[in-house]
């Protein structure tokens, strides 16, 4: 994978702390920064940032990995009674966690400034 396709992750917490942006760009294959994402979001979350917003606008592709780190963020934001909310979903990631069944799961929303308080 080339430098340009690796995920790239921009990392915000909201100004009261409970609330966390990430701005996700590239790739989220199997990679060492997918896994360095889900262990910063579950740490998050054990920090009491339970409102995690994941913004995939610049998100080019993802596999079984990325559908994966999204199953699991679920699960630790329901855990932890909070909510995962994914923004700007791109029609082709759409597609993906439409047929991984996610869909019917996730808080998705076209606008990042409704979701995350900043």
């Amino acid at each position: 994978m080339t430098e340009n396709n690796k995920l790239r992750i921009e990392h915000i917490t909201s100004q009261d702390g409970k609330s966390v942006l990430y701005r996700l760009a590239g790739q989220m294959v199997v990679s060492k920064e997918c896994y360095e994402l889900l262990d910063t979001l579950r740490d998050d979350i054990r920090a009491g940032r339970a409102r995690v917003v994941l913004n995939l606008e610049n998100l080019e592709r993802i596999n079984s990995t990325g559908v994966g780190i999204f199953a699991s963020a679920f699960t630790a934001t329901q855990r932890a009674e909070g909510s995962l909310v994914l923004v700007k979903v791109p029609d082709r990631i759409r597609r993906i966690l439409e047929v991984a069944h996610l869909l019917s799961f996730l808080e998705i929303s076209d606008s990042e400034e409704a979701s995350f308080p900043g």
